[in-house]
């Protein structure tokens, strides 16, 4: 632990301590409340980028609605930056003794009894070729895709690099080149150098999409439900949003980390019918990943999909049938009414 001043702690430290004084504050102000359940009814969000890590023991009790469901414990910190990591302890004029012992070390990121991983927001503009917002019909002829920091100009040597990809991303890019996916599979997985165009054209082609561990939570599963592909989750000690609250299994697939190397064994011998079956249940449940109630999002979506159909009517001379699942973009149902219902059955415990 090393001393430091106000203007050298981390952005986790600062929001730890702002975090103890609203505690503070309502168990002072409203102790009626407080002790009322011992904190366990107050809900708390954490949007960091690794969620509920570096929480203050006195809210652990409450309900954290967050982006990244890490559970293994103990743990630490991922983040190569200095600002952003919780789990270097600093001794403060206020906190001499330092702060993790009532923070990251006495408890885990995500407790599964009592928390909810919420999904990300995804601006419509973000998805404007998805077949839910009724883009003209592709098909999905590209049978596994990922777009994004595979970090191979570093290599696996550097502990730093690994600490957040747990080499996943290193490995993966290996044996895409080795053996030759892109041409033997049509797979697509390379960096945003590589891989040019439109994210939201090329996943609504796929038929996967990875989601892979980094620095922090990411939204490429929102992403990939949102475009009507299957996520495929290559994480270990990890929940995935909604998790207990849309039955995932049937809209995603879930391979441990230490099946790496067969994955494509694995995706290529899933048959026909399970492929469709699980787009057909992501159709049935995306709009629950997206969020409607802002009024520039819910018109951004309808303006999107006004001109999607207006192509397609150009295009093909007045039909425009809408693609299957389009038809919930219309509905109230979102992530805010869904984390409200989920909130509501929490009443009963």
């Amino acid at each position: 632990a090393s001393r430091v001043g106000a203007e050298e702690i981390s952005r986790p430290n600062a929001a730890h301590n702002m975090l103890q004084a609203v505690q503070a504050w309502i168990a002072t102000e409203f102790s009626h409340v407080w002790q009322r359940r011992g904190g366990r009814d107050h809900i708390w969000l954490m949007s960091h980028d690794e969620g509920a890590c570096y929480a203050p023991s006195e809210i652990w009790p409450g309900i954290m609605l967050t982006h990244w469901g890490r559970t293994d414990f103990p743990h630490a910190s991922n983040s190569p930056f200095w600002q952003d990591t919780y789990s270097t302890d600093l001794l403060t004029e206020w906190q001499p003794n330092g702060w993790l012992a009532g923070s990251s070390k006495s408890h885990p990121c995500f407790d599964l009894q009592k928390d909810l991983v919420i999904p990300s927001l995804v601006n419509p503009v973000h998805m404007e070729s998805s077949p839910f917002l009724n883009f003209r019909h592709m098909e999905r002829n590209i049978f596994l895709f990922f777009r994004g920091d595979l970090r191979t100009e570093r290599g696996m040597n550097s502990e730093t690099e690994c600490k957040g990809s747990k080499c996943v991303r290193q490995k993966l890019a290996a044996l895409v080149q080795d053996g030759d996916w892109a041409s033997k599979y049509k797979v697509m997985i390379g960096s945003p150098m590589d891989i040019q165009g439109d994210p939201s054209y090329l996943m609504s082609q796929a038929i996967f999409c990875l989601h892979l561990p980094g620095r922090g939570w990411r939204r490429r599963f929102e992403e990939a439900i949102l475009h009507g592909c299957i996520p495929v989750a290559v994480m270990d000690s990890m929940v995935l949003p909604f998790h207990g609250v849309v039955e995932l299994d049937q809209v995603s697939v879930h391979i441990p980390e230490s099946q790496l190397p067969s994955i494509m064994t694995l995706l290529r011998a899933m048959p026909k019918h399970k492929i469709a079956a699980m787009q057909k249940s992501i159709s049935m449940v995306w709009h629950r990943f997206r969020y409607n109630g802002p009024g520039y999002l819910k018109s951004a979506a309808h303006t999107i999909e006004e001109s999607n159909l207006h192509e397609r009517s150009t295009q093909n001379r007045g039909d425009v049938a809408t693609t299957p699942g389009a038809e919930r973009l219309h509905l109230p149902e979102d992530a805010v009414t869904t984390i409200i219902q989920w909130l509501r059955s929490r009443t009963r415990d």
